[in-house]
């Protein structure tokens, strides 16, 4: 209370907090009542950058309270006012307060079937979400997008996305909990195992007792050393795996955006087939994508698979390309790291291929040459020199993230080497290798 007293800016902040809690719990009552005075008091004291963020809080509160009457919503908090606060994130230049309300505004006109208007208000968010550089605000952003475009072309398409969604939740929920009822399940049988141990212990003679103590210190010290050293090896296995994954997500939010634009194009030129061709394909691809990232293999042949999808649904919206794998079929049942080879095609694709005058040639090699598979990646594109001048911010970036996951694979080997591509062609084009020893 002291500290209360004597400083307003932290009285405020308390309600800020406390209003954030409530919000956890889902008691949008009091986070309503908390954030609203915590918005007063910044306002008073004229802190307007932090009243902006409470205000944020705030609507959000307001709208998941009154998410399944939205009319409800726009009488308390009308679309002039939103339009304001967006100005005011503008005027502050505050990008995460930006993106809120920016989806708030998407999902309001989306209630209200003013899709042009929605989609318009998805896209700022996209845009706040790349500067953010945050998965979840991409992930939320580029959802919204979504959702505003199946609903424009047929309301029924928003049933499959959610469903789609959850599904992907649940899957990925059940694989957490299965693994920590097995874990679980091994701990109790290794108590089990030391409870008997020890009721055996007590029927042992007092001469035995002495003479198995000495061997029983022994056996526990040598018990305890392996102990702490599997353990060891387990926590590095894990965090291993987790760096994996983190790596492997990290796929360019551009491509998805990029699908979305097409599929929006198809629906304005009225190419209802098109649009809804494309569509399976992406979210087949995404599907697999998203199950791809949870795994930490994949067989050689999946992975082909995965990409004939991705290449054949950049085909529909750049034409002027072709592309052809060549794979040992005595390689094809081989797990490899998933997503290794996607970022390497994306890359001769948006930069080798752009402005090309002749018709664009991509080359995947997969062989194998004593205890080493080997990938190729080649076009005829504009070459190592034209596409370090293009993109460059990106392509260094994707660089870096392949060398990082192939030096988590293989310590040894985890060099990309570049040549010049394939020839017969007036630009020099560009080829990419790497090698990965054989799975033990």
């Amino acid at each position: 209370r002291a500290l209360n007293e004597k400083n307003p800016s932290f009285n405020a902040y308390c309600d800020y907090l406390i209003g954030l809690y409530y919000y956890k719990l889902k008691d949008f009552d009091q986070a309503i009542a908390n954030l609203r005075k915590s918005e007063r008091k910044y306002n008073r004291i004229g802190d307007k950058f932090t009243a902006l963020n409470a205000q944020t809080a705030l609507i959000t509160a307001l709208q998941e309270k009154y998410e399944a009457t939205p009319g409800k919503f726009r009488t308390m908090y009308s679309e002039a006012a939103l339009l304001q606060t967006v100005q005011n994130t503008e005027e502050l230049n505050n990008p995460y307060a930006r993106n809120e309300i920016h989806l708030i505004l998407a999902k309001y006109y989306v209630a209200n079937n003013e899709f042009e208007k929605s989609e318009f208000h998805a896209k700022k968010a996209y845009d706040d979400a790349i500067y953010i550089a945050n998965n979840e605000t991409i992930a939320s952003a580029s959802q919204a997008i979504l959702t505003t475009l199946l609903k424009k072309q047929n309301p029924e398409n928003l049933e499959y996305l959610e469903q789609f969604i959850t599904a992907n939740k649940l899957l990925y929920n059940s694989k957490n909990a299965r693994t920590t009822i097995s874990l679980r399940e091994k701990y109790d049988a290794q108590e089990k195992e030391n409870q008997l141990l020890l009721e055996k212990n007590k029927n042992i003679t007092y001469r035995q007792y002495i003479q198995l103590s000495i061997a029983g210190i022994v056996i526990i010290a040598l018990l305890l050393v392996g102990y702490f050293r599997q353990r060891t090896r387990k926590k590095n296995s894990l965090i291993g795996r987790l760096q994996k994954q983190a790596l492997q997500v990290q796929m360019n939010p551009h491509f998805m955006f990029n699908s979305l634009n097409s599929i929006n194009n198809f629906i304005a030129a009225n190419s209802i087939d098109d649009a809804q061709n494309y569509l399976t394909r992406f979210a087949k691809l995404m599907r697999v994508a998203l199950k791809s990232s949870q795994e930490e293999s994949l067989s050689i042949e999946d992975e082909v698979q995965f990409l004939d999808s991705y290449l054949s649904l950049e085909n529909i919206r750049n034409t002027n390309f072709e592309y052809a794998f060549e794979v040992d079929p005595e390689l094809l049942k081989v797990q490899i790291p998933p997503l290794l080879i996607q970022p390497i095609l994306e890359n001769s694709i948006v930069h080798g291929f752009r402005n090309l005058t002749h018709k664009g040639k991509l080359v995947l090699e997969i062989t194998s040459k004593n205890e080493f598979i080997l990938f190729k990646v080649s076009d005829n594109g504009w070459g190592v020199a034209r596409n370090s001048t293009q993109g460059s911010e990106h392509q260094s970036f994707s660089a870096e993230i392949q060398k990082e996951r192939l030096k988590l694979y293989s310590k040894e080997y985890h060099q990309i080497h570049y040549s010049k591509g394939i020839e017969g062609y007036s630009t020099p084009g560009m080829s990419v290798e790497f090698k990965l020893p054989f799975p033990k």
